[in-house]
């Protein structure tokens, strides 16, 4: 299955910031299928969180974080004929 990362920027959260999270992915053959999820329901609405997707991974922007996503967990998904893989990041945002 593929080999999937998270960074997330800026390191420290804050009420206000824009949340970046970069999805890397790696799979031999290459992994087309990558996506997002969160852990309490959908990804926020459209109009707010703004995604990019390529061969290379993902990336989600979220402005504007409140206490509201505090505790969120992120999911970054990838799969290939192999299989597929994954990985989390929980935020705290202060």
């Amino acid at each position: 299955p593929p080999s999937v990362r998270i960074q997330v920027s800026p390191r420290v959260l804050r009420e206000g910031d824009t949340l970046v999270l970069s999805c890397s992915v790696t799979g031999n053959p290459p992994p087309t299928d990558v996506s997002w999820s969160r852990s309490n329901g959908s990804l926020p609405v459209p109009g707010r969180a703004e995604q990019r997707a390529g061969p290379w991974g993902a990336e989600l922007r979220v402005p504007d974080l409140g206490p509201g996503d505090n505790g969120d967990t992120y999911s970054c998904s990838a799969g290939n004929a192999h299989g597929r893989g994954s990985a989390s990041v929980a935020l705290r945002v202060h």
